[in-house]
């Protein structure tokens, strides 16, 4: 047996656990929009669940600003788009450690993952 869900399988679980907008991107990427936010859900091969989330302002965010945070976040990672520094991603994983990830753990990463960005001024991060 697999640790690793499938979309369709990650997708599933999901509606179980109560989230009502899933939708299935590709066989690796799920979007699931909860607590008034769109999250993309990353499925890695041993097991591990990436939750992105995407901010676009009009304005550039400051790195700086952004350094501060990735050392107060153990939990988070913050950066700018590739090219795009108008464009905050968070990262946030959910780590299997070799096994399938319970529905519950999944929730919790997403819980999780909330509660770190609604204790984020994103305004507060703009140049």
């Amino acid at each position: 047996m697999s640790n690793q869900y499938t979309a369709i399988e990650l997708k599933e679980t999901l509606l179980d656990q109560g989230y009502r907008e899933v939708y299935i991107f590709n066989e690796d990427l799920v979007v699931v929009k909860a607590y008034g936010r769109t999250y993309l859900l990353g499925l890695y091969p041993d097991g591990d669940i990436q939750i992105l989330y995407m901010l676009k302002e009009n304005s550039p965010f400051s790195l700086s600003k952004i350094n501060e945070l990735n050392s107060d976040y153990r939990n988070a990672s913050f950066f700018t788009g590739k090219d795009d520094e108008n464009t905050l991603i968070v990262q946030f994983t959910i780590t299997g450690l070799g096994e399938k990830l319970t529905p519950r753990k999944v929730v919790e990463g997403l819980e999780r993952a909330d509660a770190i960005l609604r204790s984020v001024d994103f305004d507060d991060l703009l140049d």
